[in-house]
């Protein structure tokens, strides 16, 4: 993701992290990354970053300071991780621009709906039905009762007893 407008604005989001280095995990790789040559790098508009590293240079931010970022929000909410780690960890309440990229992932949604939402994420219904852990425990803690779309995902899985007890459905 090359910066170009906004290289500035999160080049002094990124003068506020203390620290000397940056670290990412982009699910495949972890990355460190000296702030110093960062700055560097990025004050020339040289910087190729992906999107979770940008998201992750945001959620740094604002972990250590309590001033809002409008832009920060708007590169946090294009990832589910850092959507789910924003709200969990600095919010403590939902993250309206950040669910789109959650619903994308089942684990989040459920998660999402579990611990934010203290009930159904309709959005992220979808990605849950396809996992049958987390449908199963979607329709235990969350629906308390029959979540007919993912039952699909729960008859393939070890859950298929527990569900039928839970809901009176042989699948």
């Amino acid at each position: 993701m090359k910066l170009h407008d906004d290289s500035m604005k999160l080049c002094v989001l990124i003068n506020e992290i203390d620290g000397d280095i940056l670290f990412g995990n982009n699910g495949a790789h972890l990355y460190y990354i000296p702030i110093k040559e960062y700055k560097k790098q990025l004050l020339k508009n040289n910087v190729n970053l992906d999107e979770d590293m940008c998201a992750y240079v945001c959620y740094v931010y604002l972990r250590k300071n309590t001033q809002h970022s409008k832009l920060c929000e708007e590169v946090i909410s294009k990832s589910s991780h850092y959507s789910m780690a924003y709200t969990r960890d600095i919010l403590d309440s939902r993250f309206l621009l950040g669910e789109k990229a959650i619903s994308e992932d089942g684990y989040r949604s459920y998660i999402y709906a579990v611990d934010i939402i203290k009930g159904r994420f309709l959005l992220g219904e979808k990605a849950i039905s396809e996992d049958g852990v987390y449908s199963y425990f979607y329709a235990k803690n969350v629906i308390k009762g029959r979540f007919e779309i993912g039952e699909a995902a729960i008859k393939g899985s070890s859950f298929v007893d527990n569900y039928k007890e839970l809901t009176g459905i042989a699948l």
